[in-house]
């Protein structure tokens, strides 16, 4: 049976799955969420994934259901028994890999980087979204504790200190990228093939360049740039990441909802 994958082309948890699966050619069904527009918060969605996030991941065959994007990566890697590299990486340094870039949260280091207009943009969809899930609370009642913590979850804002968190380990995992390429002269991390850790790095390095940080972190690295741009090469790079880099895909996701964020704005409406 077809796997059958939840995911947003725009966002950076589901990337780290969809690399995955498009590495292994595994068939899978897209369902897609718009997360401007609110899809992850309703109901029908938050019973299959209390997190209320993207990607969600579920194998009907061994009845199975993840929703955290490393646990769908590695799980994906090896649901045939065939994980990327096979006996040509070691599992050590793979399974180092998964942890270090598990760790980072992409979307601080992201939303640290923005200009003020998107600051502003943001801080409007956050509101848009809380009353979302407010809407969604009224009306689903048996919902109301998941729903309770989504909002207060929604209203955090990261800290200084993991701000700070989020671009030490960033430039800390390309150290360290840059010392393994550049001592064992390799096109990769943890052998002489492509492998789960080359896959989950290279979405670490996507939003990177995503967020203009390219210049600053990985610049000064000669074996990361010309390690990216062989990334880039792969076949999988382009349906895996290029929504990202579109600016149409996503003025597209979020108009609609913009729309109305503008219109409650005009009328004054509380949102």
């Amino acid at each position: 049976m077809v796997l059958q994958f939840y995911d947003n082309l725009l966002a950076y948890n589901p990337a780290r799955a969809r690399i995955v699966l498009l590495e292994k050619k595994i068939p899978y069904k897209t369902h897609h969420l718009n997360l401007f527009r609110g899809d992850q918060f309703a109901p029908a969605y938050v019973r299959i994934n209390p997190n209320a996030w993207a990607p969600t991941m579920i194998d009907p065959e061994h009845d199975k259901i993840l929703y955290d994007s490393k646990q769908v990566a590695v799980y994906v890697d090896n649901v045939d028994g065939k994980p990327l590299g096979g006996d040509k990486v070691d599992r050590k340094l793979v399974d180092e890999w998964v942890e270090l870039t598990s760790e980072w949260d992409g979307n601080v280091f992201y939303r640290s980087t923005m200009p003020e207009n998107m600051v502003t943009l943001f801080e409007d969809l956050k509101a848009y979204n809380i009353q979302t899930v407010e809407n969604y609370k009224s009306s689903n009642p048996d919902l109301k504790d998941l729903y309770d913590t989504k909002i207060e979850a929604l209203k955090k804002s990261a800290t200084p200190e993991e701000i700070e968190t989020s671009h030490n380990q960033v430039k800390a995992m390309i150290e360290k990228a840059h010392k393994t390429l550049s001592a064992e002269n390799s096109k990769f991390l943890a052998g002489s093939e492509y492998s789960l850790a080359d896959a989950l790095f290279t979405v670490v390095l996507v939003r990177v360049v995503q967020s203009k940080g390219s210049q600053k972190y990985m610049d000064p690295y000669p074996s990361i740039k010309k390690y990216y741009g062989e990334m880039r090469k792969r076949p999988t790079f382009e349906p895996a990441f290029g929504s990202i880099f579109s600016s149409s895909a996503g003025v597209l996701a979020i108009l609609p909802t913009l729309f109305w964020i503008q219109t409650s704005k005009l009328f004054k409406k509380k949102l």
